[in-house]
């Protein structure tokens, strides 16, 4: 029969043991994630820079200067 010391000192191994896993799961799952928000960010700059783009072509074929004051143009 195992001693008690043993007993609890496997106890506590594979506990740390599992621990440790989880850790390296969140770690994983973290990495993951501010990758996502990484792709995120960028496909958002990327659409906001076509927007302008947009906007700025329209101004450009409505002969609007994108420098003039609102109120200049009504």
């Amino acid at each position: 029969m195992e001693s008690l010391k043993n007993l609890a000192l496997k106890a506590v191994s594979k506990r740390v043991k599992t621990l440790e896993c989880d850790n390296k799961t969140l770690f994983e799952e973290c990495k993951k994630l501010k990758k996502e928000r990484s792709e995120t960010k960028t496909m958002f700059f990327n659409f906001a820079t076509k927007q302008d783009e947009k906007t700025k072509r329209i101004m450009e074929l409505a002969n609007i200067d994108p420098n003039q004051n609102q109120n200049e143009m009504d």
